[in-house]
């Protein structure tokens, strides 16, 4: 499927597009739209697979037939998409694979549950109380990163997704490949990668499964950016690299990204930690990973409270180890594969600080983030 990057959408109208079966189809068309109109009629395009699609004879002529493989030519990036059906975790990742993020799970309504709770899931976006009714939050306010009812066993239910929120090159793309492997649920979009405060508007999902903080020496995350940002400058059309060197890579532009951007609360990265740590997010070092990653997976495993046997931890840890990474020419799909290709998962490991910073940015260092060394224990 090809995908395109259009213009944000502003105020018009977004594109409904279903992709579904008959079954969940009728459960979607028996709630009552506003002023009386049928639901099936809102919707813009219906999407075409092959697999069985006789549940399209039921939606209006007006409805636009469009296959998998025209989605990216014909649909804007921006598109609402209604998807249920036996394939719908197949379906979802594959959206999610084609660049898509608005996705509804039409089995979610489709599900057996009392008329009351489908009238009180239909009203969830209008509430305006304070507290959500237990029957549809049911772990409260207290642990927003939590959203699992009680622990969970593989496979893991399709529509939830797992956050490795970070601070960048801090090994996101290597945890994320392990958690993927673990939860089975490889090549998908369901583990991602936010950085600092996104998770601020991430946490709000209501299918957020867990969330993990991944932090690491700042010595160590400078080279390994700047080395990041070298490759890309070439890889994206530059003559040269934008910064030859470390030095104008943390003065002119490391400082101003970190000191100033919203995106890393103004510099203020020991708040971001402990705004995670308040949350009960658990935390992880970079350092301590490199040093047993299967003691790492299995303490976000367990704070997420999903039950996974040890071998299968083991198992995960094994896939990513860098040799056999490099053997195997790196994961092939999803957003890991994607990453690796571009150069992403070097050879793990910590203090190359030592031989690669310059004295002035080392000095610099130790007094501008002098805070955050300490907090991590880096100091």
């Amino acid at each position: 499927m090809e995908t395109r990057n259009w213009p944000p959408a502003g105020n018009r109208e977004p594109t409904i597009v279903v992709y579904a079966d008959l079954q969940s189809l009728e459960a979607l068309t028996g709630i009552a739209a506003r002023g009386g109109d049928i639901l099936a009629q809102l919707f813009d395009y219906a999407i075409l697979d092959g697999s069985d699609d006789t549940w399209a004879h039921a939606l209006p002529t007006s409805t636009k037939r469009v296959s998998l493989e025209d989605l990216g030519r014909t649909l804007p990036s921006d598109s609402v998409f209604l998807v249920g059906g036996p394939l719908v975790s197949k379906r979802i990742d594959q959206l999610a694979l084609a660049g898509y993020a608005h996705v509804y799970n039409l089995n979610e309504i489709a599900r057996e549950m009392s008329a009351k709770l489908r009238l009180l899931v239909a009203l969830a976006p209008g509430f305006a109380g304070s507290r959500v009714p237990a029957m549809l939050d049911p772990v409260g306010q207290t642990e927003p990163h939590h959203t699992l009812i009680e622990p969970h066993h593989l496979p893991l239910p399709s529509r939830l997704v797992f956050l490795v929120n970070s601070l960048p090159k801090s090994g996101s793309v290597w945890l994320c490949g392990m958690l993927e492997h673990v939860l089975d649920v490889s090549g998908s979009d369901r583990v991602r990668i936010s950085h600092c405060a996104d998770l601020v508007f991430d946490q709000n999902q209501p299918n957020l499964g867990g969330a993990v903080s991944l932090v690491r020496d700042m010595r160590d995350v400078v080279v390994s950016w700047f080395y990041d940002v070298a490759a890309s400058d070439l890889r994206t059309g530059f003559e040269r690299a934008r910064y030859p060197d470390i030095a104008s890579f943390y003065f002119e532009c490391f400082v101003g990204l970190i000191g100033k951007s919203d995106r890393y609360f103004g510099g203020d990265l020991v708040g971001w930690i402990d705004r995670n740590c308040a949350n009960y997010c658990p935390l992880i070092r970079y350092e301590d990973m490199v040093a047993d990653p299967q003691r790492a997976l299995t303490k976000v495993l367990n704070a997420w409270r999903i039950r996974v046997p040890e071998a299968r931890v083991a198992a995960a840890v094994r896939a990513f180890e860098p040799f056999r990474l490099r053997k195997a020419g790196g994961p092939r799909d999803g957003y890991v594969g994607k990453m690796y290709r571009r150069g992403h998962l070097r050879n793990p490991g910590s203090g190359n600080w030592q031989n690669e910073l310059p004295a002035e940015v080392l000095s610099d260092i130790e007094r501008r983030f002098a805070d955050y060394q300490q907090r991590l224990g880096y100091a």
